[in-house]
């Protein structure tokens, strides 16, 4: 078995680009006539978003939290919520309370969750269907997204259980920034499915993360991450699959990784990979297909044939 040292795998990249050149990112720029939202801080308990409503009738939102919370819709209504209970609102265009029309069209209204005295948040839940009869997937409105929770060990955005996007009730295909300042969970897998125009990550608080596997999967904007906490990971399957904007990632730390397949896989913009430590691994297949913009590199460890290019698939 071939082992990775530290200099090897802070100094070299497994694969260059076919392009040449180094990757073009082009920075995210939130739009100015965005109503601010105030990012909690770490030791705060509390989910902010700024959410979208359009002039016709879709603008659904339900979630729910635990424990007891309180939702402020941002439009004057404050309510508050047994813990597990579904809060859900259909905002209108007219509403008073809303911003001023944006440059985009919409109105928009900033949601706030904390928790009532006595009680912690312990859970998030914005993947819950509208109790509208006969609606089916739609899209959520929210737009850039805030939260930290000490205690949180359960959120759900991109997705409520299946990895499968058509299966999802509700498709974030507006979430342009996310930003989890603190939390405890565990599982991330498929956590921003679908979140196509997401472009901008301040940071994700993954110390607690073991699953990976699709958690930024066909989010098909993004060109770059922050290197975030990886080191108990082991399931990375997906990670990125479908990330066609992707253009170069950090050095995970991927050390206690084990299953590796489709990590990048239709990342077709992907031009320069960093050498993650996949000695634990047991399944790369996949592991790049069909990242088009990657030529193989020469002289690393991924190079021997456990690592062969057949193996990754990359075409």
């Amino acid at each position: 078995m071939i082992k990775t040292t530290p200099d090897m795998m802070l100094s070299r990249s497994v694969f260059r680009s076919r392009r040449g050149g180094a990757p073009n990112i082009t920075p995210w720029v939130r739009p100015t006539d965005w109503p601010e939202i105030i990012a909690p801080l770490p030791t705060e308990q509390r989910f902010v978003g700024l959410h979208t409503v359009f002039p016709n009738d879709d603008n659904f939102v339900a979630l729910s939290a635990s424990g007891d919370y309180t939702v402020d819709w941002g439009d004057g209504l404050v309510q508050n919520f047994a813990a597990g209970a579904v809060a859900e609102r259909t905002f209108d265009f007219n509403d008073a309370g809303l911003s001023a029309a944006t440059s985009r069209g919409y109105r928009c209204t900033v949601i706030s969750v904390t928790p009532q005295a006595g009680h912690d948040l312990t859970a998030l839940d914005l993947h819950l269907r509208h109790s509208q009869p006969e609606l089916g997937q739609y899209q959520s409105g929210f737009l850039d997204i805030a939260l930290a929770g000490p205690l949180l060990t359960q959120l759900h955005i991109g997705t409520q259980a299946s990895g499968i996007m058509w299966e999802n009730p509700i498709v974030f295909g507006n979430l342009e920034r996310i930003n989890v300042v603190r939390c405890n969970v565990a599982n991330w897998s498929f956590a921003f499915l679908g979140c196509t125009k997401l472009q901008s990550v301040v940071s994700i608080d993954t110390a607690a993360g073991t699953n990976f596997a699709g958690v930024f999967a066909s989010c098909n904007s993004l060109q770059t991450v922050p290197l975030f906490n990886t080191a108990a990971g082991a399931d990375f399957a997906g990670m990125f699959s479908d990330c066609s904007s992707l253009q170069t990632v950090p050095l995970f730390n991927t050390a206690a990784g084990t299953n590796f397949a489709g990590m990048f896989s239709r990342c077709s913009s992907l031009q320069t990979v960093p050498l993650f430590n996949t000695a634990a691994g047991t399944d790369f297949s996949a592991m790049f297909g069909s990242c088009s913009s990657l030529l193989h590199g020469v002289s690393h460890p991924y190079d021997a044939p456990r690592y062969s290019a057949t193996r990754f698939q990359i075409q």
